[in-house]
């Protein structure tokens, strides 16, 4: 009977270590999202840097016939930035650092908002365009193609924001990357939804393709996509090991 109960009392406080490391998790998880959201907020050049895209796309979408003209810009410009909103989120946790790993909180629990935060706003500003499209009776269904990669995209620049507003910060404070950093990730970020997007339009609103171009449009475009999977990949495993070693 002893052993019974012994075995028991085990198996009750393991079950309940794991409930409460769960909902710890679970709390700092959301009190690091919270901090945030705060953050950006109060950061007048974040606030610029989520808006000026919104505002762009919706100016071209009044000066051109298709939702397509607007969307494809506020994309190309709101990658590159997306990489800042994560690089300025994550250097400033970075600063910081020291007191939040006294919590009983891992790394990447530290780090996880940096990435999605930037991500979810700028694909719901994005969504906001195509609603906008759709009330002004301009919204064009091949829109729709733009959603899965507008999200790799974004991906992609938050994991390429962070990683290198680590390891290649910039001096002044409102700087997360140093200069080469930066013309990294836009070469990057830009390059590739340029690349992505652009056969796209190719394709679609240009009549009369030949067939050498309409194989190159297709050949650009998934080989750009085949590139960002990979290069996400990559950062990811960047950004994985860099916080392991912070």
């Amino acid at each position: 009977g002893k052993v019974a109960f012994e075995n028991t009392q085990r198996k009750y406080k393991k079950q309940n270590s794991e409930v409460i490391k769960k909902q710890s998790y679970a709390s700092f998880l959301g009190g690091f999202l919270w901090k945030d959201l705060k953050l950006l907020v109060r950061n007048e050049q974040f606030i610029f840097l989520l808006l000026y895209p919104f505002i762009f796309g919706i100016f071209m979408m009044f000066v051109s016939p298709s939702s397509l003209s607007s969307i494809m810009p506020f994309i190309v410009i709101a990658v590159f930035y997306c990489a800042m909103e994560a690089g300025m989120l994550t250097s400033s946790e970075m600063q910081s650092r020291e007191l939040f790993l006294t919590l009983p909180v891992t790394k990447s629990t530290m780090i996880l908002p940096k990435i999605t935060v930037p991500v979810f706003i700028n694909i719901a500003l994005f969504l906001l365009v195509d609603v906008v499209a759709l009330i002004m009776n301009k919204f064009d269904k091949v829109a729709l193609i733009f959603i899965p990669i507008s999200i790799l995209l974004f991906a992609l620049s938050a994991l390429i924001g962070a990683y290198y507003s680590i390891t290649k910060p910039g001096k002044a404070k409102r700087q997360p990357f140093s200069n080469t950093a930066t013309f990294i990730i836009e070469g990057i970020t830009i390059g590739l939804a340029f690349a992505i997007l652009f056969p796209i339009t190719m394709l679609f609103e240009t009549q009369n393709l030949k067939e050498w171009q309409v194989l190159t449009c297709w050949l650009v475009m998934i080989g750009s996509i085949i590139v960002s999977v990979l290069l996400s990949y990559f950062y990811y495993g960047k950004l994985k090991k860099v916080i392991e070693m912070e």
